[in-house]
C-alpha cells in the first residue's frame, strides 16, 4: 500500500482561476471545485489501484500554501513506514478568464534541479499519455533531459517527499474547459494521477 497525498488546489475565495461564461451563459468552470472533483474521484478509485489517499484540504476556502506543505509533512512525520508522494492538482489558464484563449493541454511541475521528483514527475507524463484523449497537447521542457518543467512552487518545494504540481488542461480554453467538465475527464484526470502514482513506487 502506498500513499497518495493530495493538494487539491486553491479555495472557493481565490480571485479569478475561473472560465469564461459557457454557451448557455449561465455557467462556468471554477478551478477550485475541479480540483476537489478530481481529488475526490482520486479518492474513490485509489483502493483499485492499492493506493491510500490523503486528502490534504478538505476545506472549500483557501488554504495557504504553506499550511499545506506543513500538513503532507505532519502526515509523513506521523506515518514513518509509509511510502508517500505528494501530488498538488490545478487547472490551467493563458488569460483573466474574460475570454476563450487557444493555449491548451497538459503539464506537470517540479522543484529545480535532479530529485526524485522528476521520477514521479516522468511517471505521470508516461500515464496522462495513456488515458488522455490522442489530440492532447503535453507541455513539456525538455532542457535537462526529462520533460517536467521546474519552478520552486511553495507546496512542491517544502514538501518532505517527492511531490509534483499538475496543471490538468486549461479553463479558458473551450475544448479543454468541456473535458474538464466532464465525467470522463474527470475520470481520465484521476486515473492518469494513481497510474503515474503506481509506475513510480513500482518501476
Amino acid at each position: 500500500m502506498y500513499t497518495l497525498l493530495i493538494d487539491n488546489g486553491h479555495g472557493c475565495n481565490t480571485p479569478g482561476k475561473r472560465s469564461p461564461l459557457l454557451e448557455d451563459g449561465r455557467s462556468r468552470l471554477f478551478e477550485w471545485e475541479f480540483t476537489r472533483r478530481v481529488a475526490q474521484r482520486i479518492a474513490e478509485l485509489a483502493p483499485h489501484y492499492d493506493i491510500k489517499p490523503v486528502i490534504l484540504v478538505p476545506e472549500d476556502d483557501d488554504v495557504p500554501l504553506s499550511t499545506r506543505a506543513t500538513r503532507a509533512n505532519n502526515y509523513i512525520r506521523s506515518n514513518p513506514g509509509e511510502k508517500c508522494v505528494l501530488i498538488s492538482i490545478h487547472g490551467n489558464a493563458a488569460g483573466n478568464g474574460s475570454s476563450w484563449m487557444s493555449a491548451r493541454g497538459w503539464e506537470a511541475w517540479t522543484t529545480v534541479g535532479k530529485t526524485n521528483s522528476d521520477k514521479l514527475a516522468e511517471c505521470l507524463y508516461n500515464a496522462a499519455r495513456k488515458f488522455f484523449p490522442s489530440d492532447t497537447k503535453f507541455r513539456t521542457d525538455k532542457g535537462d533531459g526529462d520533460q517536467d518543467k521546474e519552478n520552486s512552487f511553495t507546496v512542491i518545494y517544502k514538501a518532505s517527499c517527492p511531490a509534483v504540481l499538475t496543471e490538468n488542461f486549461f479553463y479558458d480554453n473551450l475544448e479543454d474547459c468541456r473535458y474538464m467538465l466532464s465525467y470522463i475527464g474527470i475520470d481520465a484526470i484521476a486515473r492518469a494521477h494513481l497510474a503515474g502514482t503506481v509506475y513510480y513506487f513500482t518501476m
